[in-house]
């Protein structure tokens, strides 16, 4: 019984951790940039800011006040239409 208060007392302050590490994202002003995003993002809404909203645009909205900035790296490359190659040096 002990030991699993002690998970419970674990998982709670990670959790804390990573909800203060998004808060600081947010006030930095810094963008946010990663590969493949959507879904990551789905996770991280969902499981420390609020349960992800039933609808797309309520979702965006929630992503948008939290993240201002993002930088979808698959995004830009298959949306230049260039072939992969030239983004190489």
């Amino acid at each position: 019984r002990e030991n699993k208060k002690q998970d419970f007392e674990t998982q709670v302050s990670e959790m804390t951790g990573i909800r203060a590490l998004l808060e600081l994202l947010h006030k930095s002003g810094k963008p946010l940039v990663g590969h493949n995003m959507f879904t990551d993002l789905l996770r991280i809404i969902n499981d420390f800011v609020i349960p992800c909203p039933p609808e797309y645009h309520h979702f965006k909205d929630v992503v948008s006040r939290m993240f201002p900035t993002i930088f979808d790296t698959r995004f830009i490359v298959t949306s230049a239409k260039l072939p992969y190659h030239t983004f190489i040096p």
